[in-house]
């Protein structure tokens, strides 16, 4: 910090240097409406010119502020010019002064002497913009209008200063990016080819939900192939950064995949001598935040001194924590706040999604009639066959077993025990007295489960007839039958079921001796026990 003597004031003045680096730059539009009347005289670009100013511009994913400039004039430079503060937060006055500052330095026909003189009123007249704009859209009772700009003449040449506000509507999929010129209550605003809809719209016109206002943020970057270009005045690197969309078998469903965007990290850049302005002195400090960074991430992984020198070693580290330390280097981070399990059972649908991720995507089941049988067997004799058909129309292969080497059913325990029932019916006659109705109930019960399991592992229509089954229930099971799922999936799905159904109708069940059956071994049947020591032998069991 340094003090220079004011003589108007008679006292120091302290200066405090500036270190903290923000961006401004211009962004062109372009609009080929003919009608340039009233409020839409902003979009005229040969008799006059308009500079609309975007504050509070915060960068994506880094701390550094970036102020916009919207003309539509196309001679205006685009590249982008970096300037300081002495604060992190720039408040509406010192952005608006900055904004004008870098226009009258890009321009070329006011002079300087109007420039001083009209500096202070141009200024002021933005800010009294921003309190209009305010008030207006913070208004929730009726449709009138306020401008987003003013007037501004000097001998020949006409400007048009404004706030930058964007159209609320969408084009081509996309947030539509044209200026609006006229702001109405609850922050309704609209371009000149959007104006139609804006005055038949209703007034109490909702605003976008936060999570459909993330998801569409997310998807135009994506669309977007340029990326963003960051660089750290503090470390001396730069790099950039783009949302891609995640790349999936097409054979393989949406549902698998949970991240739909991923953002890359690229073209490491690291500043020295010969490709930056920096002083000798900032440079060494730079390396050192690097070195005093890298070495925070060995130490917090744990790996050994030598991680330095071992270049795969150090590769993992940086894609462990997404931190790029090579030049060629990649890295792929997933966006974790817009996942497809979050867009999938959403009611509404005002959001955009990429076309093979959208929410009617599900696995693709081929007809019976489409497929070919293939015998792909070697002769030999084989305790379970395995069924391999391919469909006519296309390459792809359908693996499904018929009949697993273990039985599906060997382990699973009797939920039948001779204690339970003690009375026997015709299905189970123990020639001393008849079972009682309940009885006969729970045998049915315990029937149509077993139907329902077997249907479900062989893929055929289950019995929606049966007593045990609701509305719900046959919507759930008719999911389940249609599903092409892996045999020990099948297996720990009935396990959980079977585990659920003996607790509820046997809470006692754990403290008895089980009776084990083969899947397959007992089949309903009317016929009388030949004896009584085969009790349970025309019982269906599980």
């Amino acid at each position: 910090m340094t003090s220079a003597f004011n003589k108007t004031s008679f006292r120091y003045t302290s200066f405090t240097k500036k270190y903290v680096p923000f961006q401004i730059s211009t962004t062109h539009f372009h609009v080929t409406s003919t009608d340039h009347r009233g409020h839409n005289r902003i979009y005229e670009s040969k008799r006059s010119k308009s500079y609309l100013f975007e504050l509070d511009g915060i960068t994506p994913n880094t701390n550094q502020t970036h102020l916009k400039i919207h003309t539509n004039d196309l001679l205006m430079s685009t590249y982008p010019i970096t300037y300081f503060s002495n604060s992190h937060t720039l408040n509406k006055k010192y952005q608006i002064s900055k904004l004008l500052t870098h226009f009258f330095r890009s321009q070329k026909v006011i002079p300087k002497r109007v420039q001083h003189k009209y500096f202070n009123f141009i200024r002021k007249s933005l800010l009294s913009r921003i309190t209009f704009i305010s008030n207006r859209t913070s208004h929730d009772s009726n449709n009138r209008t306020t401008n987003t700009f003013f007037y501004f003449t000097y001998k020949k040449y006409r400007f048009h200063f404004g706030i930058y506000v964007p159209c609320n509507f969408s084009r081509d999929g996309l947030c539509c990016p044209i200026p609006s010129p006229i702001v109405l209550s609850n922050n309704r605003a609209s371009c000149n080819d959007h104006q139609k809809w804006l005055h038949n719209s209703p007034i109490d016109t909702p605003q976008m939900p936060k999570f459909s206002a993330a998801t569409t943020l997310v998807f135009n970057k994506s669309q977007s192939r340029n990326g963003i270009f960051t660089t750290s005045h503090r470390t001396g690197v730069s790099y950039r950064t783009n949302i891609r969309t995640s790349l999936i078998n097409k054979n393989r469903p949406a549902e698998s995949m949970k991240n739909i965007y991923v953002k890359q990290y690229s073209n490491l850049t690291i500043a020295t001598a010969s490709t930056s302005t920096y002083s000798a002195k900032t440079l060494l400090k730079q390396k050192s935040r690097r070195n005093r960074k890298l070495a925070s991430l060995i130490s917090y992984d744990k790996h050994p001194e030598d991680a330095l020198s071992n270049p795969f070693r150090l590769f993992n580290i940086g894609a462990r924590h997404h931190y790029l330390v090579h030049p060629s280097q990649l890295l792929k981070k997933p966006i974790q706040h817009v996942k497809y399990a979050h867009v999938c059972y959403k009611n509404i649908d005002n959001f955009p999604l990429p076309s093979y991720w959208s929410k009617s995507r599900r696995p693709k089941f081929i007809k019976e009639s489409d497929l070919v049988e293939l015998d792909m067997s070697d002769g030999s004799p084989s305790p379970s066959p395995i069924e391999i058909r391919t469909p006519r129309p296309n390459d792809t292969l359908v693996v499904r077993s018929i009949t697993p080497v273990q039985d599906p059913l060997s382990e699973i325990i009797s939920l039948i025990k001779a204690e339970f029932i003690s009375y026997p019916t015709k299905f189970c006659r123990s020639y001393d007295s008849p079972y009682t109705h309940i009885d006969l109930e729970r045998i049915d019960c315990y029937t149509n489960f077993q139907d329902e399991f077997h249907a479900i592992h062989t893929g055929q229509p289950i019995n929606t007839l049966s007593s045990m089954i609701t509305d719900e229930r046959r919507k759930i099971l008719a999911e389940t039958a249609t599903r092409v799922l892996s045999y020990k999936s099948r297996r720990r799905k009935f396990a959980q079921k079977i585990k659920d159904f003996k607790l509820d109708l046997y809470p006692h069940i754990e403290n008895c001796d089980y009776l084990i059956f083969r899947a397959g071994s007992l089949k309903r049947s009317s016929n009388l026990a030949s004896s009584p020591t085969t009790l349970f032998k025309h019982l269906r069991i599980f």
